[in-house]
């Protein structure tokens, strides 16, 4: 079967499809995260905001060795440390005007309702399409391939893992599509 033809296949299906045997997974190479000791108390609203792109590719015979992307794949990220929570992109929204009495989001002021970047020094909400349920902060993600054979996803990282000594350390995040898995390290940054 050729590239165009996976392509074609994919396309007419109405849901997410499990990888085809010999497909791969690309997640990005071991980023770097530090949060101040002043934005590391878990559930605070303040932390890191990464974001992140997996691509999945057809097994090279499929597209005669060339890399092709596949869309609609089922793709499964599980986090390491429950102070990491994957989002999905569309669940971000970016808040540009903040009441200046709002305090980095810290307020309980439903006109606060944000989540402060202190990487980013900005403001987000989650849109409906991602809710919290009670303290549940999840960390993991079920989502689907784009028609590019991405998946670009957010993870907010509220607060940081810790060696016995305090400094951070690094964790990660799984990736897995059932024929092919791989991590994505997120270290912490050198002072």
């Amino acid at each position: 079967m050729n590239a165009l033809m996976l392509l074609a296949l994919a396309a007419c299906d109405a849901g997410p499809v499990g990888a085809p045997y010999g497909a791969s997974v690309v997640v990005p190479e071991s980023p770097t995260y530090s949060l101040d000791s002043a934005y590391a108390d878990p559930g605070d609203g303040a932390g890191q905001l990464y974001f992140g792109t997996i691509m999945v590719l057809a097994p090279p015979s499929y597209a005669s060795g060339a890399d092709v992307p596949l869309p609609g794949v089922r793709i499964n990220l599980v986090s390491n440390f429950t102070g990491a929570y994957l989002i999905p992109e569309g669940a971000v929204k970016i808040v540009n005007d903040l009441d200046e009495s709002c305090d980095n989001g810290a307020s309980t002021d439903e006109a606060c309702a944000a989540w402060y970047d202190t990487e980013g020094e900005r403001y987000f909400e989650f849109s409906g399409e991602y809710e919290e349920v009670g303290d549940i902060r999840p960390g993991y993600l079920q989502a689907v391939t784009d028609n590019r054979g991405l998946l670009n996803f957010y993870v907010f990282i509220d607060s940081a893992p810790t060696d016995d000594e305090g400094g951070q350390v690094p964790f990660s995040v799984y990736v897995d599509i059932g024929v092919d898995s791989d991590s994505i390290t997120f270290e912490p940054s050198e002072g």
